[in-house]
């Protein structure tokens, strides 16, 4: 990643929730919502301002930005745009996204924000908070606390909530040393799967 007219670069990361019990209600049903939210929303999110997918996984994009501002709207956008698509769909059809966001080139650390963030919700460190300042129009909430290898002190935690009303699940309750320990279960449950590239194997 390079800078680019001295504008902060920012990664996002985009998990799908509750990914693992999706497919075992629907593996094809869920395929081919994830194919169709892809196409019709993330990627035309993503050009609009001017970023680019740059790593798919089993259940996750990683996005690149030249400017942490078009990267803070690209999250804000799709998750408006995921609200819309979910409106007045049952529990068992939706599919929710949580996303981490973060300038600079911190991989990592972006992904434990995105694990950290409720379905519909965009989790940021302190430091991208004050960087983006007031340059977009959101609510910014402190959610905790992220520790950090390699780090003395854990990094504060921000959440921009667009008004997800879900009502929260058993793990969602848990205790964060708890939801660490099943979110490593589920990974490798996640790679048992093995999609190499995220829905690409499924792409007409």
């Amino acid at each position: 990643m390079a800078d680019r007219e001295g504008e902060l670069l920012a990664i996002i990361h985009i998990a799908v929730a509750d990914f693992v019990r999706l497919i075992d209600l629907d593996q094809e049903g869920t395929l081919a919502q994830l194919r169709d939210h892809r196409r019709e929303l993330i990627e035309p999110r993503v050009a609009e301002l001017n970023g680019r997918i740059v790593q798919s996984t089993g259940d996750s994009l990683l996005l690149e930005f030249h400017s942490l501002v078009d990267a803070a709207n690209c999250a804000v956008r799709i998750q408006a745009g995921m609200a819309a698509r979910n409106a007045g769909l049952g529990e068992d059809r939706r599919v929710d996204f949580r996303i981490g966001l973060a300038s600079g080139s911190a991989v990592d650390i972006v992904a434990q924000l995105a694990g950290l963030a409720e379905p519909g919700c965009i989790c940021l460190s302190h430091a991208t908070r004050e960087q983006i300042g007031d340059r977009i129009k959101v609510r910014f909430e402190a959610s905790g606390e992220l520790e950090i290898d390699g780090e003395a002190e854990p990094i504060q935690v921000y959440k921009i909530d667009l008004g997800s009303k879900r009502t929260p699940r058993g793990l969602a309750r848990l205790s964060r040393a708890h939801r660490y320990g099943i979110a490593a279960i589920v990974a490798g449950v996640v790679i048992f799967y093995s999609y190499e590239i995220w829905f690409g194997n499924f792409m007409p």
